[in-house]
């Protein structure tokens, strides 16, 4: 059952004298209990699709001018405030990469827990019992120790427990975990996400993940959206996607990947090559933006813009030639060679 539709979602920035498109057409969907990657390289615009979800631009520079990220046929684009309070946290929550962005300094771990506990039980008051429970319903007991902490005084790997738990606390029907281990050790790394996706097992938990390694997403998503310049590339199933994709893009970065992990094992640490964006907008000759960067560029590539279209059953590329059976042929060969 699709419980989020994100469909063609444009958030601009707006600075003097231009205009950063930082999320510049991106689609997907999302079933319930399902993994969902979101990968690309550092600034593909990953974290400010993630932020639009929520509808986190309400001040600032940052706009959605366009599109839709309907939840439960609620469009968040367009909802108001008082409605975005009810859904944010306690429906869709969102792990940030940083954890202390989401801790406030001036509070200890156990007051953190006791706040969130509160709201998530309408309860004035949580006792320390309530505390260790929670601890204990989510296996993060190592919190115990630290519960009189304030978050500068933790460590990476406990700092980014606690927001976790917060998140988890609300029981919220989809996680958006905003690249939640890329600051930590490979030891810490390796444990926080074999422990949130142990725990999302446990329940009816839909869960977005965003990394720039695709050994995460080939380890714990079923599906997988890979973005470049703000732009869906191509969407569908993981494992079809590491065997056969559609796009240049795609095989690219999974050729890059090759030698970090086999059979989907994963291997920490190990990260994308950065492809760099070309120096000119190819798109605003009218061509595709990756047009200057691919190595099966066509005439028609550099003057039409791709159409991001479906090319089996719920499967999606942003290339001309994505049906192409000689195309996928030079894709494959590309990819075993």
């Amino acid at each position: 059952m699709k419980i989020l539709e994100v469909k063609d979602l444009k958030t601009y920035f707006y600075l003097p004298g231009k205009i950063i498109k930082a999320v510049d057409g991106i689609s997907f969907e999302l079933q319930k209990n399902e993994v969902l990657a979101i990968a690309g390289e550092s600034g593909a615009g990953k974290t400010v699709t993630s932020k639009s979800i929520l509808n986190l631009f309400s001040r600032g520079n940052g706009k959605i001018v366009g599109g839709s990220v309907k939840y439960k046929n609620v469009d968040l684009t367009k909802a108001g405030e008082d409605e975005l309070r009810k859904i944010r946290g306690r429906k869709i929550a969102l792990i940030y990469q940083e954890p202390r962005v989401s801790l406030n300094p001036s509070f200890t771990v156990r007051s953190h827990l006791r706040r969130a506990l509160a709201k998530a039980n309408n309860s004035k008051r949580v006792n320390d019992a309530q505390i260790e429970a929670v601890l204990e319903k989510y296996d993060f007991m190592e919190l115990e120790k630290v519960l009189d902490n304030y978050p500068f005084q933790l460590s990476g790997g406990l700092a980014q427990r606690v927001a976790i738990l917060l998140a988890l606390i609300f029981q919220p029907e989809i996680l958006i975990a905003d690249e939640p281990t890329s600051s930590l050790d490979t030891t810490t790394q390796y444990y926080l996400l074999e422990h949130l996706f142990s725990l999302r097992k446990e329940g009816e938990l839909s869960t977005i993940i965003i990394t720039h390694d695709l050994g995460v997403a080939a380890r714990y998503s079923s599906k997988m959206l890979v973005v470049y310049k703000g732009k869906s590339f191509e969407f569908g199933e993981t494992k079809r996607m590491f065997k056969m994709p559609y796009h240049p893009y795609t095989a690219i970065l999974i050729k890059s990947a090759k030698s970090i992990f086999e059979d989907n094992e994963l291997i920490i640490n190990n990260h994308l090559v950065d492809l760099n964006y070309p120096k000119k907008n190819q798109e605003e000759k009218g061509g595709c933006v990756f047009a200057e960067k691919c190595n099966w560029q066509r005439e028609k590539c550099k003057s039409e813009k791709p159409e991001y279209k479906e090319i089996s059953d719920k499967e999606y590329s942003l290339c001309h030639f994505s049906s192409d059976d000689g195309f996928l042929k030079e894709i494959k060969e590309f990819l075993s060679g």
